[in-house]
């Protein structure tokens, strides 16, 4: 399927090259210090699995070859209030400008509502490819959006758009296989709650202080439930000025297991305005933004991590994500 929205406007992006660290050291950092966070934790370096196989389900098989993340526009066009006109753009030539030929595309977005005629949670999750001679693009679509459809009620639908508006962070990689950092947590027992997420992107902040260390990948919930949100159909009438007005204005569910979680986390920002840790999931009917577990005592996770070569900041908004830091309404 060949795609059929390009971007309908033009937009700065700007470029950092982040720090890279082997990934058997990295893995041995994650190993020493997630254990603070879960009871049992294993982390070690493999062969990434095929990706597009069970229970994964992707569209690309790998996380290797070039790799990059893409942190695209930002919830200041959308909070405290929208702002027009609302940006469009194509996960698509976003790649192809960035020299990707090939690529696997995922992460979390915010679904391209002049297409679905209203906002949602977007899990991206796509693969492409340009035909050198042609110049034609093949695009395989294995994403998927959570709409609301009542005030306690969502659903998710698949999406064949390689679109989205207002905001998204995506791992990109050339759809190679190569070694990734594994990760098995079980149980956890860190009593503040955090999310499996931010607790890596924690420890990389606080092992590698003056380092700029992005990842990006996916886990699967094999056990467990986790905390998730959705947001309603349409943008707020009020100003969502304060983290609880925000909180308000969301949508907050518990998914079951299984549930994949497509992610990408940065330990520094370079001063782009870096959304720092984002995730969507997608699960057997179930999905959306990704908070933590609600099952401290039976939830397992595994990971499949890499690093990305390089931060490609795409539309950056003049002011922060400061609102971002939404506070759930689930105990920990």
């Amino acid at each position: 399927m060949e795609s059929k929205m390009s971007s309908s406007r033009s937009y700065p992006m700007e470029t950092y090259d982040c720090d890279q660290l082997p990934l058997s050291e990295l893995s041995s950092t994650l190993g020493t210090y997630l254990s603070k966070y879960y009871g049992s934790c294993e982390v070690s370096v493999v062969d990434c699995p095929d990706l597009s196989k069970e229970p994964f389900n992707l569209a690309g098989s790998g996380l290797g070859g070039k790799t990059a993340i893409a942190d695209i526009g930002g919830v200041p066009y959308m909070m405290p209030m929208p702002i027009d006109p609302k940006p469009i753009y194509s996960f698509v030539h976003l790649g192809q400008k960035m020299g990707f030929d090939e690529a696997h595309l995922m992460g979390a977005a915010c679904v391209p509502f002049l297409l679905t005629g209203a906002i949602a949670e977007f899990m991206p999750n796509i693969l492409y490819k340009t035909d050198s001679k042609s110049g034609q693009t093949h695009v395989t679509h294995g994403s998927y959006y959570s709409q609301m459809i009542s005030d306690n009620k969502y659903l998710m639908r698949p999406l064949a758009s390689d679109c989205t508006n207002i905001l998204a962070n995506v791992f990109i990689s050339e759809n190679k296989p190569s070694k990734v950092i594994k990760i098995v947590a079980r149980k956890r027992i860190d009593k503040r709650g955090e999310s499996l997420t931010v607790a890596i992107r924690d420890i990389l902040r606080e092992v590698y202080p003056d380092k700029y260390i992005s990842m990006g990948g996916l886990f699967l919930v094999r056990q467990g439930k986790i905390y998730i949100h959705v947001m309603p159909n349409d943008f707020s009438k009020t100003p969502c000025d304060t983290a609880e007005k925000a909180d308000e204005w969301l949508h907050f569910f518990e998914a079951s297991a299984p549930i994949v979680g497509l992610t990408t986390l940065h330990s520094k920002d370079p001063g782009f305005n870096l959304r720092d840790e984002h995730t969507h999931c997608i699960g057997k009917g179930e999905g959306g933004h990704y908070h933590h577990d609600t099952t401290p005592d039976t939830i397992e996770y595994e990971a499949y991590l890499n690093v990305a070569q390089k931060i490609v900041r795409v539309d950056q908004p003049f002011h922060g994500n400061e609102l971002l830091k939404v506070k759930s309404k689930s105990t920990h």
